[in-house]
């Protein structure tokens, strides 16, 4: 049995952890948290995309990074999880990449970390 250590976790971590409750939300916790971990911006949950000139809600994504994952220098990211045609094309005329599940999103971001975009902190 190894001895007891404390560990400082992030304030906004633990305040994201408590933000999110359900099985699917549970699930979206652990990404946010992992891609935090990995020196990615926290995304925006439930994050309302909106007409550029009317300001008009268009839909509501589970999570995004509106400005991208470096911003100004990638294409802002979404996700989607109850996506349908109608949200699909409102999102590709926004200009969004975006992902319709967890696991998906989840594996584009270690193909950033991969590919020398994002460096693991």
């Amino acid at each position: 049995m190894g001895i007891p250590r404390k560990v400082d976790y992030p304030t906004e971590s633990i305040q994201l952890a408590t933000a999110v409750v359900g099985e699917e939300d549970n699930e979206l916790q652990a990404l946010v948290s992992w891609a935090i971990a990995r020196g990615f911006p926290k995304p925006e949950l439930n994050f309302e995309v909106s007409d550029l000139n009317t300001g008009e809600v268009l839909l509501i994504v589970d999570a995004a990074w509106p400005k991208g994952l470096q911003e100004e220098y990638s294409p802002p990211i979404a996700l989607c999880l109850e996506a349908d045609e109608q949200k699909i094309a409102i999102l590709n005329q926004a200009g969004y990449r975006f992902f319709i599940s967890i696991e998906a999103l989840r594996r584009y971001l270690k193909e950033q970390i991969d590919n020398g975009t994002k460096r693991v902190a």
